[in-house]
């Protein structure tokens, strides 16, 4: 997840990676992660629609610290959901 903000960053789009994060996300439902991989995917979603937005005049895209707590939340599965 942190290399499509890398990508992002560089003006290509979040790219391959965050489409291979989307698709881990899909779970049969009552699976003992899908609480986790749900607040995941709904992180991405937030960051789709902040991307859209124009970049501010600073070094980071918008959305990025939403990449960065999803991949949190996928190393740290048993940490409190958002």
């Amino acid at each position: 997840m942190l290399t499509s903000s890398d990508f992002d960053a560089r003006g290509h789009g979040p790219g391959v990676p965050l489409t291979v994060a989307r698709k881990a996300c899909r779970v049969p439902d009552g699976a003992p992660e899908a609480d986790v991989l749900a607040s995941i995917e709904r992180l991405l979603d937030l960051y789709e629609e902040l991307r859209q937005r124009p970049a501010q005049q600073t070094r980071f895209r918008p959305g990025w610290d939403l990449i960065a707590a999803a991949a949190f939340l996928a190393r740290t599965p048993s940490a409190p959901l958002p």
